[in-house]
């Protein structure tokens, strides 16, 4: 399971309620992935160099058609933008592609 959460007493009571259950394992995330409350698209992909190139493609290549069909890439460790033009050369890195516009339920 993949949780983010801006809010360091969210956080905090998360993990506690986590280590309380018996649950899957989780990866929490102390970061906020918008500026509004609801739902949007996300997927995950894991970027290796090695990999792609070995099926004929490239890095570049994989980030640049994710960007054109909307998605904003971050690197899911940091939080940050990964822009397609970035020298990924030699990388391996997990990235999160969140589509803004792609709301299914916005909260009001």
């Amino acid at each position: 399971m993949l949780s983010f959460e801006p809010h360091l007493d969210n956080v905090l009571r998360c993990l506690c309620n986590h280590s309380l259950n018996i649950m899957e394992p989780i990866e929490l995330v102390p970061l906020g992935l918008g500026d509004r409350e609801g739902e949007s698209t996300m997927i995950e992909v894991e970027v290796d160099d090695a990999n792609l190139r070995a099926q004929g493609d490239s890095e570049g290549g994989l980030l640049e058609w994710v960007e054109g069909t909307g998605y904003e890439i971050l690197d899911a460790a940091t939080g940050r933008p990964i822009a397609s033009d970035s020298p990924l050369e030699g990388c391996h890195f997990d990235a999160l592609c969140i589509h803004p516009e792609r709301t299914v339920r916005a909260e009001s």
